[in-house]
């Protein structure tokens, strides 16, 4: 349930008088689709079902996973047991899942007490059983092994420890997954959707049939449509993938009415249904959102989530939940387009940069170009100047941040012997090579803080140089290392040095009031694989590779202490901190930069996502982001406005759903309301203090979708001024609301 009001929004600088904390051009993230929490417990989900508020699933690694999922952004083990053999399909209710088996038998478990799920039967099939789904006390289960015994089996699963065939249904070729909507039965076979009635279950009766353009491999149904996705290939070649839209009206005579299949991008993994939208994973893409309201026309919206390949895929309410390497939940929002950025033309191929005042100093084309980027107006960005390298590769850059005669730049080499060059860069458009320094190995890291310049420089060590006179660094001292570090940030008197081999210590913590003669303090395994670390206080943000965020206490560095680690949002190779919010850069096929509330280090929280592409590095410049990309341009993107004031996760309560029309919406508004049931609802309009603008529709409504309209006027007549308003409906011991942003 939400609970508070957004104050700032992604189109809004100034609205009604209100300031937003961030600066000029901020805006909420949580108004974007994005993560909301993620189980790594559960590893490639075969199968999964959301019962009641828990997700019970199976998974490749032949576990069997019960899930607290009322907190999407906390899920939580509640139980689990091992299976005898990989699971092919499942299906739950509130008393009972039964499992398909590799091992040719079904298993049945009593998951009543969801922290004890025990299997309490079992039973041998004739043929290899795959898909598999509950009607009341029957299992519908589909069976593809072994020729003539191929079908739909009915099992009774009454007695939970005695289950038994009653029959079975010949289909056609290689019967696959299932699905039942009431008394119909739909059948994935190895071409074909297959419809059964089963309204006597005992004797399943086949009323219809259609040939699909590829293999059906995911089903969903919502009115009188069936949505189904396609994973075939032939060769190199995809062959029928794609999202087919069946009229099922007439169950004897389906037939397909729209389809997106554009060859080797149509979606192929998973199926969703939520509101107008179809969702399915597109391989590496991401999840792809599809405009269904008109079935003849499906179109793609975008291609939006963090997972690639993500299959099963389940709706609810304002959340879904993606199953693949882990389980990651989502907020669903009425906005699916993209946070705006502003990308930097001729950034192409950045693998890292550093900030001083209001230029970046980027590493082009992998290291084979210095540029320098104006952001003193981070709306209109523009390269200053630039200047050729030696090498590609050089993936290491620091810069004075204040000295007399101005800005100068290291950039760490990858050549023979390995050089680091030194720019003065008093002239940012035309950055003057003044200088070389020869590392014994070439710097994975560069830090510059005060007169000292600190590199990590694998196997040398970590050397640290005094810079008092720029040109010509003189090394005050190394600090030996038996594997290399990759990373370094100095705070204060303190070093911290990190490294990225598994199974040692990654993070040393050095003092450094005398550079002369560093004093080891503390190290420590917690940390796996570290790519950056940020130090607030007592406590150090580190960008952990695949292992996520980890929050650690450093007060005392001679024992380091774990608060919290968030896993299973990518790998995490850069961040920074901004008033409570860690913005952390991902690497993989979709990667961008996640955000992330630590005002409580113990439990964080995910916020927020901004996709670029192969996001490499991450930094504050003034009041916004500049995320650097391995392969598309550099991009600006505002920060976000209030951490304080971010929404709490969805939570799984109830079916009521609000939707708007449009958001950002200007003069009038559509509000759709459903309920689950008759019941006494108010709908009401909130301005950002919480004060009540307009009462919109109040009284008994009755189940089912309805339309509200909103003028643009206050209780008094009044046109609203521009700005981020809250839309709630409140019902008896429930609430849902939406964020809007309005313009007159």
């Amino acid at each position: 349930m939400r609970t508070v009001v957004l104050l700032c929004s992604m189109l809004v600088v100034a609205i009604s008088g209100l300031v937003c904390d961030a600066g000029a051009g901020c805006l909420s993230y949580g108004a974007y689709l994005h993560a909301l929490g993620a189980y790594t417990g559960a590893q490639y989900a075969r199968d999964m079902v959301l019962v009641d508020s828990r997700l019970v699933v199976a998974d490749w690694q032949r576990e069997f996973s019960i899930l607290d999922a009322s907190d999407p952004s906390r899920m939580a083990l509640l139980g689990s047991l091992q299976l005898p053999s990989e699971p092919r399909g499942m299906d739950a209710h509130s008393a009972i899942a039964c499992v398909s088996l590799d091992s040719r038998e079904i298993q049945l478990i009593d998951i009543a007490d969801p922290g004890s799920p025990a299997a309490v039967g079992s039973l041998a099939m004739p043929s290899g059983p795959r898909g598999l789904a509950l009607a009341g006390d029957y299992a519908f289960v589909t069976a593809s092994q072994f020729m003539g015994e191929e079908g739909v089996y009915v099992v009774d699963v009454s007695a939970p420890e005695h289950p038994w065939i009653v029959t079975r249904v010949e289909v056609g070729t290689i019967p696959d997954g299932i699905v039942i909507d009431g008394a119909l039965a739909y059948v994935r076979t190895f071409y074909e959707i297959v419809v059964l009635d089963i309204v006597e279950p005992t004797a399943p009766v086949i009323i219809g049939r259609i040939e699909m353009p590829g293999q059906p491999g995911y089903l969903a149904f919502q009115g009188d449509y069936l949505y189904v996705v396609c994973e075939s290939t032939e060769g190199d070649r995809y062959w029928g993938n794609g999202l087919y839209i069946v009229d099922r009206t007439d169950p004897a005579a389906l037939r397909i009415v729209g389809s997106y299949a554009p060859e080797e991008e149509a979606p192929h993994s998973g199926i969703a249904l939520w509101g107008d939208y179809a969702i399915s994973s597109c391989g590496n893409l991401g999840i792809g959102f599809f405009d269904v309201a008109d079935p003849t026309r499906p179109a793609l919206v975008e291609y939006l989530g963090i997972q690639d390949y993500a299959r099963p895929l389940i709706v609810h309410g304002d959340v879904l939940f993606g199953g693949g390497d882990g389980i990651v939940s989502y907020a669903l929002t009425a906005d699916l387009a993209r946070p705006p950025v502003t990308p930097i033309a001729g950034t192409e191929q950045c693998v890292d940069f550093a900030v001083s005042g209001d230029y970046a100093y980027m590493l082009r084309s992998f290291g084979e170009e210095l540029l320098i980027v104006d952001l003193r107006d981070p709306q209109v960005p523009a390269i200053a100047g630039r200047a050729p390298l030696d090498s590609d590769y050089s993936s290491a850059i620091a810069v004075t941040e204040e000295h007399p005669a101005g800005p100068f730049v290291y950039v760490g080499g990858n050549g023979h012997p390995d050089t680091t060059l030194i720019f003065d860069a008093s002239d940012p458009t035309a950055p003057a090579r003044v200088g070389e320094l020869v590392i014994p190995r070439h710097p994975a890291d560069l830090d510059v803080v005060g007169r000292y310049l600190y590199a990590a420089a694998g196997a040398a060590g970590v050397r640290i140089y005094d810079i008092a006179k720029p040109e010509t660094p003189e090394l005050v001292s190394v600090i030996d290392f038996d594997y290399s570090p990759s990373t370094i940030t100095v705070v204060g008197e303190r070093l911290y040095v990190g490294r990225r081999v598994l199974y040692f210590e990654n993070l040393f913590i050095y003092d450094i009031a005398d550079p002369a003669d560093p004093v080891l303090l503390g190290l420590t395994q917690i940390a796996k694989s570290t790519h950056e670390v940020v130090i607030d206080g007592n406590l150090a943000f580190i960008a952990d590779g695949t292992e996520g965020l980890l929050i650690l206490d450093v007060g005392d560095p001679a024992n380091l202490r774990e608060v919290s680690r968030t896993r299973g949002i990518g790998e995490l190779r850069d961040l920074f901190l901004d008033r409570g919010i860690v913005y952390a850069t991902v690497m993989g096929g979709n990667a961008g930069a996640h955000l992330i509330d630590v005002n409580d280090p113990v439990a964080p929280r995910i916020i927020g996502f901004l996709r670029t592409g192969q996001a490499s590095a991450i930094e504050r410049i003034g009041d916004h982001a500049l995320v650097a990309d391995r392969l598309l341009s550099a991009v600006v993107a505002p920060l976000e406005c209030a951490p304080a004031l971010v929404e709490d996760a969805p939570r799984i309560v109830s079916a009521i759903d609000l939707r708007l029309s449009r958001n950002p919406a200007r003069g009038e508004l559509e509000i759709d309301l459903s309920l689950p049931g008759a019941t006494a609802a108010r709908l009401a309009l909130f301005d950002p203090a919480g004060r009540e603008v307009r009462v919109l529709r109040e009284g008994r409504l009755e189940r089912g979708t309805h339309r509200v309209r909103w003028d643009g006027k206050d209780q008094l007549g009044r046109r609203c001024a521009a700005g981020v308003y809250f839309v709630q409906v409140r019902t008896a011991g429930r609430s849902r609301g939406q964020s809007l942003v309005y313009f007159p």
